[in-house]
């Protein structure tokens, strides 16, 4: 006797949970979202004390002083060196001691992230435009959640 037998599952999704070899935080400063961008703007630097100063997050200096360099250059980012050394300096002109004031040096050490804009990469992009995405009927969990970044992308680019 001769068996034969075939499971059928609609759909099994899984998730890669291993940490990439290149793993690149995207802060989003290049193209901040609304709420980031009124935020860092709003943040006045003049009424700080001195400790406080110091410890202003480094993403904050970084988009004001990347808005301050796009008002001055046509809404460009910094392209070549040289541009991106002028960067850097127009941040440590922004210090008050910048010998103390770690999360400045911080700033200068993740300019790269300012003058860098991170696509949807191609295979993520595959699953947003999945119809499923867009359904109001959610298959599973992992639906949910790619509905909700769609929903983020699409909002906020």
């Amino acid at each position: 006797m001769i068996g034969y037998l075939r499971l059928y599952i609609k759909e099994h999704t899984c998730m890669q949970s291993k940490v990439a070899d290149k793993e690149l935080d995207d802060l989003r400063l290049a193209q901040p979202f609304a709420e980031l961008e009124k935020h860092a703007l709003d943040f006045d630097f003049e009424s700080l004390d001195s400790l406080q100063h110091g410890h202003a997050p480094y993403a904050i200096i970084l988009i004001k002083a990347l808005h301050a360099w796009k008002e001055s250059h046509d809404g460009n980012l910094p392209k070549n060196f040289k541009e991106k050394e002028e960067f850097k300096a127009t941040i440590k002109a922004m210090s008050r001691n910048f010998s103390k004031e770690a999360n400045f040096a911080e700033a200068i050490d993740n300019a790269f992230k300012a003058f860098s804009y991170e696509a949807v990469p191609t295979e993520i992009q595959v699953i947003l435009d999945d119809e499923k995405a867009s359904s109001n009927e959610f298959h599973s969990n992992f639906w949910t959640l790619v509905s909700a970044l769609k929903q983020f992308v699409d909002e906020n680019g």
